[in-house]
Formats: C-alpha cells, sequence, structure tokens
C-alpha cells in the first residue's frame, strides 16, 4: 500500500447506483497498516427497523424455516412473535434471541448454515477456484472446512479476537491477522473472500492489503442491495444474524452496495471476468452475488 497522509478508501455513489448505499470517508491510514488495524474504531450502530424491513424479514424467516427443513410446531406464529420482538427491542432482542432457542430453530438453524449453506457454496465456488486457496477473514471456518473436504488445498487468515473458537483443531494453516504478509501467503493462487467485506469498516484498505501480494484470483462472495433487498433489510438482517440468532462481537458496519457498486470496487484492482447470483442459498435471507476479479 502506498503510505499517503490521507488515503481514499472508497467511491462516491453513481448515477446509476440507484438504490444506495453509504459511501465510506476520507481517512488517514498510517505506514505499516496491518489487518488488525482496519477494524471499525467505533462499536457500530444499532438503528431501530422499520415496518417495511420488519414485513420482509416476518416473510423471509417463515420461507427460510421452512425451505431449509428447520421444523416449527408454528412457523406463522413464530415468525410473528420474532417481528414483534424486534419491533419492541430492537434487532438484537433478548427475547427473539429466547424464543429462537426455546423453540430449536437456534440450533437447527446453526446447523443449517454449518453444513447445508457451507456446501452449497463449495459446489458453487469450485468451478471458480484455481490452486491452493487463502481464504481471508474466514470467520468460523465452516466454508473453508467444506472446501479443503472437497478437496482444495486451504490456508486461511482469521481475527483471533474475533473468531477464536477451535483454530489448532482446523485441518489447514491458519493465520491470525497481524501474519497477512507472511510468505506462506504468497503459497496460494487464489484469494477468497465470502460475504466479510459488507462488515468492513475499510474495504478498500484491505484489498488494497492484499493487491500486494502475488494471487492472481480474487473470488468474492457479498450479498448486494437490490430491489428485493434493501440497505436496510440488509442491516437489519446483518443484526439479527449476529445478535440474537448467534452471539459475535462484531458489529455491524453500513458498506452494502448493489451489484454494479461491488463490480465498480472490485473493478479498481483487475477484470471482473463472471458474476453470478442466487437467491436459494440456504440459512440466509439475502441473495448471494459472486464476482471472480482476474489481476
Amino acid at each position: 500500500m502506498t503510505c499517503t497522509s490521507q488515503t481514499r478508501l472508497d467511491r462516491q455513489p453513481s448515477a446509476s447506483d440507484q438504490f444506495g448505499y453509504e459511501s465510506d470517508s476520507t481517512v488517514g491510514i498510517p505506514c505499516g497498516v496491518r489487518l488488525a488495524d482496519l477494524v471499525d474504531p467505533t462499536q457500530g450502530r444499532v438503528v431501530s427497523p422499520g415496518a417495511a424491513e420488519l414485513d420482509v424479514l416476518e416473510d423471509r424467516l417463515r420461507m427460510l424455516w421452512r425451505r431449509d427443513g428447520i421444523v416449527i410446531d408454528d412457523p406463522d406464529g413464530t415468525a410473528r412473535l420474532v417481528r414483534l420482538l424486534i419491533e419492541q427491542q430492537g434487532p438484537g432482542s433478548a427475547g427473539a434471541a429466547t424464543v429462537l432457542r426455546e423453540t430449536g430453530i437456534e440450533a437447527g438453524w446453526n446447523g443449517v448454515l454449518a453444513k447445508e449453506r457451507s456446501a452449497e457454496l463449495t459446489k458453487w465456488l469450485l468451478p471458480n477456484l484455481s490452486g491452493p486457496v487463502l481464504t481471508v477473514l474466514a470467520g468460523d471456518f465452516n466454508l473453508p472446512r467444506a472446501l479443503h473436504s472437497a478437496g482444495v488445498e486451504i490456508r486461511a487468515i482469521g481475527r483471533l479476537a474475533e473468531h477464536s473458537t477451535g483454530w489448532p483443531e482446523q485441518p489447514f494453516p491458519v493465520l491470525d491477522q497481524d501474519n497477512i504478509s507472511l510468505p506462506a501467503t504468497a503459497m496460494a493462487s487464489t484469494v477468497l473472500m465470502c460475504t466479510t467485506l459488507h462488515r468492513e469498516h475499510y474495504p478498500n484498505a484491505i484489498l488494497d492489503l492484499l493487491a500486494t501480494m502475488n494471487q492472481r484470483r480474487w473470488v468474492i462472495v457479498e450479498n448486494c442491495v437490490d430491489a428485493d433487498n434493501s440497505d436496510a433489510f440488509h442491516l437489519l438482517v446483518d443484526q439479527f444474524l449476529c445478535s440474537s440468532l448467534s452471539r459475535f462481537d462484531m458489529p455491524s458496519r453500513r458498506k452494502y452496495r448493489t451489484q454494479e457498486g461491488w463490480l465498480e470496487l472490485l473493478s479498481q484492482y483487475g477484470s471482473v471476468v463472471t458474476i453470478e447470483s442466487r437467491a436459494d442459498i440456504p440459512g440466509v435471507p439475502l441473495s448471494h452475488d459472486l464476482f471472480v476479479l482476474e489481476r
């Protein structure tokens, strides 16, 4: 990364970015920046969702539980109750978390995220992966483990402070964020980032760091803002999943983009040669978009 006193970390919305997103500000990035330095210095923000977003969430909960085989005695009534609790208490509702836990939804849903989602993403990703793969900010490692089981050689980078469970037990090397530039990372041919960048306060700075490495292919999966998934709904889902379904100390940051917005950002680093979209990935009430970038 070029060291400057002021580094522009993101673009402004284009005229055709009709659904919009909140652009990053101009911030100073010091010389010798590490991935550890790129965490949002604030605690994020909790926003009370509007009626429109709550209506969509209630519908998506019913759809997801039925589609993904999460067995519930009364899915309609439970979805309505969760919606009312979030309306009263906010996206991190303790009441909603209790309902999910006591009805068995939490265990079933997290099982779908760990197994079915990872398996479906693996099938989707495999044709686009080349050589050893470096998964960046790999979270709970469910996806890297599924890829490893499918025969992909994996190296992972994570944030020990956010996801520390089971690092030594992973069947592949795991590097903490400070080691992003170690020679070990240069042995990978492809960088993979799956639904990670939208939670980052400085997504451009992370991509700048990756651009100093040798990987010629980046594969990035993101949830995009579109006519059916507004910016406000993305924020609600992120806060709900991280607070009520799972307890991650990982505040949501408002960096959601349309497909065009991600394309414009990624095109600063190479040629985006593939874009694919799916609305049927298990466990997540949002669509997924896959971008393959050649450098």
